[in-house]
């Protein structure tokens, strides 16, 4: 070979055709594999199709887990027999005040005093279903029985841990009585947070004659928590651990608070109510919810011997929703604000929609505060198809109740008909049903030796919780 050597003596330069430039760009295209999380559709080149998803192998829970459960696991758990269970209850060693006699005379006669008291199991219960194309389904995490399983029994969980609380049977007859509905003492606090000082009220009025209590622990939102701790930290002395603080750590968890009349466990509770908002859609399925109510009489504001005060005169605006035992109607704002001064009670009136309601959640303003702002209030018990609701600022919105109890079995226990159960149900379409099922009760044999505090607020120097 001579001469100068070109591509020409390698064969065919372009051996898979003419090429050109926009050719290679597409090219480079196809290979790219893009990362899109929602199909682009039929894109010629696109590696979407292609791509495996990467699922992590762990189910991640955003939401209650069982440490957040305080009351339910400590409460004393009894087996019953019988849909009707009594209980004997002793009221008093004795009635008279003779106890002084005379040299070779008779002391005074006196008896005990006994009690017999009832109480009617309840039902509780969910129902969960699954196609059977889901339980063919290879699933993450678990199989689709599993995971309704999980669902439910968390989901029974929580319900029962708010009903021990403030279930109330005379406003949802399927229900049974919670702590704020058992008769235990209560204290109003107006607004105020919980102090140290509070608590050893509490704690001297359940040791105290003729209670004969020891308050043992203390339920309450968490921000309540945070103000009491807030508030008795400062003046508090702590013995530091041997070689004092070390790595870093400041600060200190505090668990238990002793009173003057012994130590009280401190129970931060996340399922005690606290000023929550209406949700803006109705719960539950549609043909067993009830339905929305109506406005029937205006707000008016009238009459003295209220519990507002000159401080709480101003205007305000008002929710309502329709609660039965299958769900929670949408809010229903009420037209209008009205302007209330110091003494006067606010009425309205309001329609039943249907399904109807066993009760409503009237939900209130701040003061001079937008309807934005109204949040859980007060339980008012369904009358008739006209409902009268009266406003007395007994209940204040955006407060919580607090709970300081004996707890132990002299104070209360759950009676069980039925430990939690799960029973399948027949097939009536292509999909698995289950029931999951608890029958009881709560019984407090002892309320004199718990306490309620209500209108229980949050300190001002504390931020409230912002959880959207």
């Amino acid at each position: 070979m001579n001469g100068q050597i070109d591509y020409s003596q390698y064969g065919d330069p372009m051996p898979f055709g003419p090429w050109a430039q926009d050719d290679v760009q597409e090219l480079s295209k196809a290979l790219t594999a893009g990362s899109d999380i929602n199909s682009p559709g039929a894109v010629a080149g696109g590696g979407f199709p292609l791509r495996l998803e990467s699922l992590d192998g762990t189910l991640y829970n955003l939401s209650y887990r069982m440490e957040h459960l305080k009351l339910w696991p400590q409460l004393l758990k009894n087996d019953v027999f019988n849909t009707v269970n009594e209980i004997n209850v002793l009221t008093a060693h004795g009635s008279g005040q003779a106890f002084f006699h005379n040299e070779g005379g008779l002391p005074g006669e006196d008896d005990s005093t006994w009690e017999r008291q009832y109480k009617v199991v309840k039902a509780m219960g969910t129902t969960r279903r699954y196609s059977i194309m889901a339980a063919m389904t290879k699933m993450a995490h678990a199989d689709a029985e599993t995971h309704q399983t999980l669902g439910g029994t968390m989901w029974m969980l929580e319900q029962l841990e708010r009903q021990l609380f403030e279930g109330n049977e005379d406003l949802l007859s399927v229900s049974f009585n919670g702590y704020d509905n058992n008769g235990l003492h209560v204290r109003d606090l107006r607004g105020r947070p919980l102090t140290g000082d509070e608590v050893n009220y509490g704690a001297g009025l359940i040791y105290e004659a003729p209670n004969y209590g020891m308050a043992t622990d203390i339920y309450m939102p968490v921000g309540v928590d945070t103000d009491f701790v807030d508030d008795i930290a400062p003046n508090a002395r702590y013995n530091i651990n041997p070689g004092g603080y070390q790595n870093g750590h400041a600060g200190m968890q505090i668990k238990v608070y002793d009173s003057q009349r012994g130590p009280i466990k401190l129970q931060p509770n996340v399922f005690i109510r606290f000023g929550e908002a209406p949700s803006a859609v109705a719960l539950g399925a549609a043909a067993t919810r009830p339905g929305a109510p109506t406005q029937n009489a205006a707000l008016a504001a009238a009459g003295t011997g209220s519990q507002f005060t000159a401080a709480d005169a101003g205007a305000y605006r008002y929710k309502v929703v329709g609660v039965n035992e299958y769900g929670k109607s949408v809010p229903v704002t009420m037209t209008g604000a009205i302007a209330v001064t110091a003494g006067q009670s606010v009425t309205f009136s309001i329609n039943d929609g249907s399904p109807l309601s066993s009760y409503y959640e009237i939900h209130r303003s701040t003061r001079n505060g937008a309807v934005g702002t109204c949040v859980f209030q007060m339980k008012v018990a369904r009358t008739g198809a006209v409902t009268t609701v009266t406003d007395s600022n007994a209940y204040i919105q955006g407060t919580g109740h607090v709970y300081l109890i004996q707890q132990n079995r002299e104070f209360n226990k759950f009676n069980r008909l039925l430990r939690f159960m799960k029973v399948r149900l027949g097939m009536v379409d292509s999909s698995y049903r289950f029931m999951m099922l608890l029958f009881g009760n709560l019984v407090v044999h002892a309320p004199n030796k718990g306490l309620v505090y209500i209108n229980v607020g949050r300190s001002d120097r504390s931020p409230t919780y912002d959880v959207s």
